[in-house]
């Protein structure tokens, strides 16, 4: 290590010289004829510090190689708070124990966590001050010394994946009971609370050469993401015995904002202010695009397909499900509550420039594209900013029976509160503005030289299809299911309500699209093609779709 330490400062003290004495005006001046140019090569070396990905560089011709930059990784991140919460009860006869005859989850007679039988509670809170952030900058490439000949080969940079992620709360709580007879409560609680700024960043760079004969070049399935939560759960009670029966009499959960009661309850309670933005950079070119001059790409192909660019950024986010189960008798009540709160200011920003541009003209070739295809196919650029996102699930079944019930009747109430043997209730209020912005380049430019005298495309084709460039921003969004699973008579009441507001200005943008092909000088026996690309801007203040099932 000490001697690696000495390298890297005698390598930094040779480059700070060059920096520092880099000469205005003589940014086209080349150290050997093969090298870059001046300009070039001194951003790249003040660039390298922030630089990780893997790079392959050859410096003389290739001919009948495999040159793979494949399944390589990435990533940055940074969390204030990470917790994975388990509990697990098993036995034959579990009965009640604590004294109480319900379970209750989220706000009680002092303080808030949960009470219960069988008991697992999640606090966690991150304060103002420092914000936490994540930059990640990469590089996947293969590159190639100036005009150098590349003759029957494979090139590949695909399979790669960038991740940069800024969470400031994230948990993943699990309680689970299971017995033969089971006639005990159960609850889980989980809080979080954020009020520091988070911001991701994920700035990828894949390139290989271009002009190429008899060789295949492909920059496929790369991912690039970018995440940034500020509060981030997934939350599951898992309940199941043969039989299963109340501590108290058959009545329903009672559910509101922030507190579920009833016998089997989970509550998940989410906060978030300040700020949480995501960005996600990504650029897929030749590396030879600015040449004046190459001999073009012949007998070949090139490939630029499924890559995904994703920036999401969310200010609280949840997961939330709950199993009930009775392989005979199942006579116990379920509730879910979920509450969300944000005031954040939620930005989502992507974009993906992925090109291929190529010029013709250096002997021996005419064409910038000769007897070859050029396909740019099926990528995906995708901007999602949320103010508060939720999934909650609720399953409940029984083998033979759900027993007796004296349950009042089920029902919601427009002051957030809803009870019934098996119930989900959703509160979510945004005051945030949330915005998600897209851009997306996709172009093939195949360029004569010397004013038309060579043609661009002979033989050939060029395509650019089926890629797509999104923008999403929601105030709050939400998807609440209850399924009641078998026997068909005796089955329990079953209600949702769900409680949104929204007072944020929610934008989608997708601008700065770009799909085409452009040719100077002549195309001749070739086929273009640009169809089935997308875009789309979707912005919604409150979204939710809510199902109530009942399944054999």
């Amino acid at each position: 290590m000490d001697n690696l330490l000495i390298d890297l400062d005698r390598e930094m003290a040779s480059t700070r010289r060059l920096l520092e004495r880099y000469p205005d005006g003589k940014g086209t001046w080349q150290p050997h004829v093969k090298s870059r140019p001046l300009a070039v090569l001194a951003t790249h070396i003040a660039a390298i510090p922030n630089q990780g990905g893997v790079t392959v560089a050859v410096g003389g011709s290739v001919t009948g190689s495999q040159l793979s930059v494949s399944g390589n990784t990435t990533s940055g991140a940074v969390t204030g708070n990470s917790a994975a919460n388990s509990a697990s009860v098993t036995g034959n006869a579990i009965a009640a124990g604590s004294g109480q005859t319900v379970a209750t989850a989220g706000v009680l007679a002092a303080g808030s966590g949960a009470q219960a039988d069988n008991v697992l509670s999640n606090v966690q809170q991150v304060t103002g001050g420092s914000a936490l952030t994540s930059d990640v900058h990469g590089t996947f490439a293969i590159d190639t010394a100036p005009a150098a000949a590349i003759a029957g080969s494979t090139l590949s940079v695909s399979d790669n994946s960038q991740r940069g992620s800024a969470v400031a709360n994230t948990a993943i709580n699990s309680l689970s009971v299971a017995g033969t007879n089971l006639s005990a409560t159960s609850a889980l609680a989980s809080q979080q609370s954020g009020t520091a700024a988070v911001a991701a960043s994920s700035n990828l760079e894949l390139y290989a050469p271009g002009a190429v004969s008899a060789s295949s070049v492909d920059l496929s399935r790369n991912k690039n993401t970018s995440l940034g939560v500020i509060n981030d759960a997934t939350n599951a009670l898992t309940v199941g015995a043969a039989n299963v029966s109340p501590v108290g009499a058959a009545v329903n959960a009672q559910l509101v904002a922030g507190t579920a009661v009833g016998d089997h309850v989970l509550n998940n309670s989410q906060t978030a202010s300040t700020s949480v933005s995501s960005t996600a950079i990504t650029r897929l070119y030749n590396q030879d695009q600015t040449a004046a001059a190459t001999t073009g790409l012949v007998d070949g192909a090139v490939t630029i397909t499924g890559n995904t660019t994703t920036a999401e950024a969310s200010a609280n986010r949840a997961d939330n499900t709950v199993a009930l189960s009775g392989a005979a008798l199942q006579n116990a009540n379920a509730g879910l509550s979920n509450a969300q709160a944000s005031s954040a200011a939620v930005t989502a920003n992507a974009s993906t420039s992925a090109t291929f541009n190529l010029a013709g003209g250096a002997p021996p070739a005419t064409a910038a594209v000769l007897n070859s295809g050029v396909a740019i196919d099926g990528n995906s650029t995708t901007a999602l900013a949320r103010g508060n996102v939720a999934s909650n699930a609720l399953n409940v079944s029984a083998g033979s029976s759900y027993g007796p019930s004296t349950a009042a009747t089920a029902g919601s109430t427009l002051g957030g509160s809803t009870q019934a043997t098996a119930a989900v209730l959703n509160t979510q209020a945004n005051t945030g503005n949330v915005s998600a912005t897209s851009t997306g380049s996709y172009q093939v430019a195949l360029n004569s030289v010397g004013t038309g005298a060579f043609p661009g495309l002979t033989d050939g084709t060029a395509a650019v299809t089926g890629n797509k460039v999104a923008a999403q921003a929601y105030g709050n969004s939400a998807t609440n299911s209850i399924t009641v699973t078998a026997p068909g008579a005796g089955r329990p009441t079953a209600a949702i309500g769900s409680y949104q507001s929204n007072s944020g200005t929610i934008v989608a943008t997708a601008t700065g699209v770009n799909y085409g092909i452009g040719i100077t000088g002549a195309t001749s026996g070739s086929s273009l093609r640009a169809a089935g690309n997308q875009v789309t801007a979707t912005a919604v203040g409150n979204s939710a779709v809510s199902t109530i099932a009942a399944a054999r």
